[in-house]
């Protein structure tokens, strides 16, 4: 992901890529370099954007360097976990060997729409989740590619610099 950014305003935030493009299916190499070990990169998709443009509700499948992933929904702040349900406001993150952990760690992540409201996620090729999207989500076949930002106790601005970097490696158009 290019760019760069430096007001520490920034913290606790997480940034997209312009729209990849309207997929059933896509694959995508993830390396984190440097940054706070928690926070999450991945995936955005079957999001709505308000009038200024600003994600108002999305689905997110994002990995740490850590060893963990997470997939959940976004409905206005409040957060639905995809992989277990634990109730309303919770995104938690699962250890999973699938997860190439460290930085400079490359991840392969895929994600397979099936039908209007279906996803399976995958981990350097292994499934680790499938779910159904809550109501209200999935009216949009469009993928960005993310990286979020930690709190400003958790980054070591400006010394160490978050650097995350993808490439799109397959994908499949949506019908």
């Amino acid at each position: 992901m290019a760019g760069e950014f430096a007001d520490a305003d920034q913290h606790g935030y997480f940034f997209t890529t312009p729209e990849i493009g309207q997929f059933s299916m896509v694959e995508g190499e993830f390396k984190k370099s440097g940054g706070y070990e928690q926070s999450g990169f991945g995936f955005v998709f079957g999001y709505t954007a308000d009038d200024e443009g600003w994600l108002a509700d999305y689905l997110r499948f994002e990995i740490t360097t850590a060893g963990q992933f997470s997939a959940y929904a976004c409905r206005g702040g409040t957060y639905i976990d995809l992989v277990e349900n634990h109730g309303e406001n919770t995104a938690y993150r699962y250890e999973s060997s699938a997860v190439k952990g460290g930085y400079d760690s490359v991840n392969k992540l895929k994600l397979e729409r099936s039908g209007d409201k279906d996803y399976i996620l995958y981990i350097n090729g292994s499934k680790v989740v499938s779910f159904t999207a809550p109501e209200g989500f999935a009216s949009s076949n469009g993928v960005m590619a993310f990286f979020s930002v930690g709190k400003a106790d958790q980054e070591k601005f400006p010394d160490e610099p978050v650097k995350v970097t993808y490439r799109i490696t397959d994908s499949v158009a949506a019908e």
